[in-house]
Parts: structure tokens; sequence; C-alpha cells
């Protein structure tokens, strides 16, 4: 939610300036709790030393050992309790073993032809509302896999967010599926929106011509040049 709020208000004409002090204000208070707590400290910066034994470290482990190719569906081992929540968080490293650099690249594609599906959608709708929706899925999904991709591949700190579409979870894929449900219905109303204004235009237009064809508008519009 906050991803979607955040995308909303960047893709929206409002100031920053409005949002600096309280964004600046929560950044030196969640600085302040993360230096209290040390596990809180080596969460957020164990990314920059990863660690063969660690959860990253076993995660980088199985993606080097895929190779080119990988292993093979169902061949790989690290996830028979070496990477830890390798069907859920840390999935990506389990396609990378089996399916190896050719796998990976294929997920990575459809993830983008995804993304340009979506801004592709967002610069034809009109409705500023439904606009603004789908921004907000779009960022929803599309953030969420980024941020998932660069935990795995010891980018950034682990968050313990799933991959869309991919892990395991009955309530994560019903709500991922129906962000792109809402969208394609959001796409469909400001399409059939826009159908009935131009209809409506164009019946407008009609009928303001015919006024003007009128014999009585004719006589008017003669005696009006002769003058």
């Amino acid at each position: 939610l906050q991803g979607d709020w955040s995308s909303d208000v960047c893709s929206s004409d409002l100031r920053m300036r409005h949002f600096m002090i309280p964004c600046g204000l929560g950044a030196a208070g969640f600085a302040v709790l993360a230096m209290r707590h040390d596990y809180v400290m080596h969460r957020l910066l164990g990314f920059l030393d990863v660690k063969p034994g660690t959860q990253v470290g076993q995660s980088l482990v199985a993606i080097a050992s895929g190779g080119a190719f990988g292993r093979g569906l169902g061949e790989g081992w690290m996830k028979m309790g070496f990477v830890a929540e390798a069907d859920s968080d840390f999935v990506f490293a389990s396609i990378a073993e089996e399916f190896g650099y050719c796998g990976s690249l294929l997920v990575l594609g459809l993830y983008s032809v995804l993304g340009f599906a979506c801004y592709r959608l967002i610069c034809r709708i009109q409705d500023p509302f439904l606009r603004f929706l789908c921004v907000g899925f779009s960022f929803l999904l599309l953030g969420q896999a980024t941020i998932n991709l660069l935990v795995v591949s010891g980018c950034a700190p682990a968050k313990g967010i799933d991959l869309p579409f991919v892990s395991t979870g009955g309530t994560s894929l019903f709500f991922s599926l129906a962000a792109i449900g809402l969208m394609g219905n959001a796409a469909r109303t400001d399409q059939s929106s826009a159908t009935v204004n131009l209809d409506s235009s164009r019946s407008r237009s009609e009928e303001h011509t015919s006024e003007l064809q009128s014999p009585c508008n004719l006589v008017c519009r003669l005696l009006l040049e002769k003058k």
C-alpha cells in the first residue's frame, strides 16, 4: 500500500516539497530505531558483505551452480534445505539453478513485457483516476518483483517479499491476478467512456449542422449577406 500511494504521488502533479519534511522525519526516526538494534543493522548492511553460509550467500551459490542451461527441472538440490524459503521468497534462486542463465533471462523478459504492457496501458488511459489506479497497481507488482530479484541476487537487504505470479501462496497469486484484472477493467471502462463521449460530440455536431442547413436558417443567412 505504501508503494502504491507513493507511486501515485510521484506520478501526479503534487508538489514534492510538501512531502520532504515528513519523509525526512520518517527516515531519521527509522535510522535512530535501526541503530538501537543490532539485528536490524545486521539485516540492513548484511548484503554489503555476503557470506557463504547466509541465506543470500546460499542463494548466490544456487544461482551460480545453474550455469547456462541449469541442472534440469526438479534436479536442483540447493532447495533441499540449503536455501531457505526456496519456494517463496527465494524461488528465483531455484529457477536459476534448474533452468540456468537462459531460464533467468526468460523470467526477467516476462516481467519486462509486463512492465511495457503496463506502460502502454497507462499512456492510453485518459481518465485521471483510472490512470493513477493503473500506475499504483503496476508499481505494486513490478516494484515487488524488482525488490525480490535484488534481494535474491544480493543487491538489497532481505525483505521477505515474494515474487509475484511465481512464488507459492494462494493469497499473493489472488491479489496479483486481481490487480491485473482491475487494470484491464480500467482500460475497458476508459475506452467505453471515450467512445460514448465521441458519439455524443458527433451527434451534437450533426444536430448543429442540420440546424444550419434548414430552410429558415438559409434564408436568414442570405438576408444577412445582402445587408
